[in-house]
């Protein structure tokens, strides 16, 4: 089971609305994203001497937390927490907002 506080945290506040994401990262494809789930940056990470597999980095609103892990695992994708910074997602999450992304 998946809990809240298990996960890197990112709450993005603008006036009187805050969302609040889990940084996570996953080896599915982006079809296997929704409500609010977005894609900060994509790796690739050796799986085995002769295998890689393409790692994302996504943000996942804390309201379908349990809901994506659910649809990652669904197709039998695994999903970890992320030990990227929060300055990573800070600057994403800027650039975004500002049309750079």
């Amino acid at each position: 089971m998946i809990t809240e506080n298990m996960h890197q945290v990112i709450t993005v506040a603008i006036g009187d609305h805050a969302i609040t994401y889990h940084a996570m990262e996953t080896d599915a494809p982006k079809d296997y994203d929704g409500f609010g789930t977005f894609c900060v940056l994509e790796y690739g990470e050796a799986l085995s001497k002769a295998e890689e597999a393409t790692i994302r980095v996504v943000l996942i609103d804390a309201r379908h937390l349990q809901w994506q892990v659910g649809r990652y695992q669904s197709g039998n994708h695994f999903t970890r927490i992320s030990n990227l910074p929060e300055s990573a997602f800070k600057d994403y999450l800027w650039n975004r907002i500002w049309g750079k992304v």
